[in-house]
Protein backbone atom coordinates (compact mmCIF):
# COMPACT_ATOMS: atom_id res chain seq x y z
CA UNK A 1 0.00 0.00 0.00
CA UNK A 2 1.50 3.53 -1.14
CA UNK A 3 0.25 6.08 0.66
CA UNK A 4 0.70 9.93 -0.43
CA UNK A 5 -0.26 12.83 1.56
CA UNK A 6 -1.30 16.45 0.23
CA UNK A 7 -2.40 19.35 2.91
CA UNK A 8 -5.43 20.57 1.07
CA UNK A 9 -6.67 22.83 4.39
CA UNK A 10 -4.65 23.16 8.14
CA UNK A 11 -7.80 19.94 9.38
CA UNK A 12 -7.91 18.05 6.26
CA UNK A 13 -5.19 15.91 3.93
CA UNK A 14 -5.61 13.72 1.06
CA UNK A 15 -4.46 10.33 1.05
CA UNK A 16 -3.61 8.74 -2.06
CA UNK A 17 -4.08 5.07 -1.45
CA UNK A 18 -3.02 1.98 -4.03
CA UNK A 19 -5.06 -1.49 -4.36
CA UNK A 20 -2.35 -3.59 -3.75
CA UNK A 21 -4.00 -6.30 -6.29
CA UNK A 22 -4.81 -4.08 -9.08
CA UNK A 23 -2.94 -1.21 -8.34
CA UNK A 24 -5.69 1.39 -8.93
CA UNK A 25 -5.42 4.53 -7.18
CA UNK A 26 -8.39 5.86 -4.32
CA UNK A 27 -7.79 9.03 -3.04
CA UNK A 28 -9.55 10.38 0.45
CA UNK A 29 -9.90 13.32 2.52
CA UNK A 30 -9.16 12.85 5.90
CA UNK A 31 -8.53 14.78 9.15
CA UNK A 32 -4.53 15.32 9.84
CA UNK A 33 -4.98 14.62 13.22
CA UNK A 34 -7.21 11.14 13.25
CA UNK A 35 -4.98 10.17 10.28
CA UNK A 36 -1.86 10.57 12.27
CA UNK A 37 -3.36 8.86 15.52
CA UNK A 38 -4.65 5.92 13.06
CA UNK A 39 -0.64 5.91 11.77
CA UNK A 40 0.71 5.62 15.53
CA UNK A 41 -1.89 3.08 16.40
CA UNK A 42 -4.13 5.53 18.44
CA UNK A 43 -6.96 4.95 16.68
CA UNK A 44 -9.00 2.32 14.41
CA UNK A 45 -9.59 3.17 10.95
CA UNK A 46 -13.26 3.45 11.79
CA UNK A 47 -12.55 6.26 14.13
CA UNK A 48 -10.15 7.53 12.15
CA UNK A 49 -11.98 7.61 8.66
CA UNK A 50 -15.28 7.78 10.22
CA UNK A 51 -16.06 10.09 6.56
CA UNK A 52 -15.62 7.31 4.49
CA UNK A 53 -17.54 3.81 3.94
CA UNK A 54 -16.60 0.43 5.63
CA UNK A 55 -15.49 -0.32 1.84
CA UNK A 56 -13.11 2.48 1.82
CA UNK A 57 -11.90 2.16 5.33
CA UNK A 58 -10.71 -1.53 3.90
CA UNK A 59 -7.78 -0.14 1.64
CA UNK A 60 -6.41 1.51 4.59
CA UNK A 61 -6.63 -1.89 6.55
CA UNK A 62 -6.10 -4.32 3.82
CA UNK A 63 -4.98 -2.46 1.28
CA UNK A 64 -7.99 -4.23 -1.16
CA UNK A 65 -10.01 -1.63 -2.73
CA UNK A 66 -13.91 -2.97 -3.07
CA UNK A 67 -14.12 -4.39 -6.64
CA UNK A 68 -11.42 -6.85 -5.45
CA UNK A 69 -12.33 -7.44 -2.16
CA UNK A 70 -15.63 -8.57 -3.79
CA UNK A 71 -13.49 -11.01 -6.12
CA UNK A 72 -11.56 -12.53 -3.83
CA UNK A 73 -14.60 -13.38 -1.85
CA UNK A 74 -17.34 -13.78 -4.19
CA UNK A 75 -17.70 -17.43 -3.55
CA UNK A 76 -17.95 -17.36 0.10
CA UNK A 77 -21.75 -16.06 -0.09
CA UNK A 78 -22.23 -19.34 -1.54
CA UNK A 79 -20.59 -21.49 0.59
CA UNK A 80 -22.22 -19.84 3.29
CA UNK A 81 -25.89 -20.80 1.93
CA UNK A 82 -25.33 -24.38 2.02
Amino acid sequence: MTIIVSNTTNANIKVSVNCIYCKEQYIFEVNLDKFRAYQYGALKAQDAFDNLTREQRELFISGTCPNCWNEIFKNDDDENDN
